[in-house]
């Protein structure tokens, strides 16, 4: 497997799983946060709103560097809407695998099929 530390691959925020749609959101704001650098954030995404819930996700910036899947928040204070701002949603990251590009190559898998019918039809 790759660890989150190996060298030659970058872990990025691929998009989003929408577990809740949450309800009367206006313009929300969804933060990303990495947990390994505290206050940090790293990474920027848009919410789609439809009748006041989250339902879909677009990803401006992948953030870079990730060890841990990030911290998402999601605030809205209701102002343009004149509420007290949306509640509920649930976001959680899905996180990509991306080579560096000073990542040293693989080794091409070799396909190797043993196949004992031709070895007992030999004999």
């Amino acid at each position: 497997g790759i660890s989150t530390d190996d060298p030659n691959y970058d872990i990025v925020i691929g998009g989003f799983h929408i577990s809740n749609t949450g309800f009367d959101y206006c313009d929300p704001v969804i933060e990303i946060f990495d947990k390994d650098k505290d206050t940090t954030l790293n990474g920027e995404a848009r919410p789609v709103v439809v009748e006041g819930r989250i339902v879909a996700v677009d990803v401006i910036n992948n953030g870079t560097g990730f060890k841990r899947i990030p911290g998402i928040r999601v605030l809205d204070d209701g102002k343009e809407c004149g509420t007290d701002g949306g509640f509920g949603a649930i976001l959680y990251p899905i996180m990509n695998i991306i080579p560096k590009p000073s990542a040293k190559t693989s080794q091409i898998p070799i396909q190797v099929v043993y196949c004992p019918a031709v070895c007992l039809s030999k004999q």
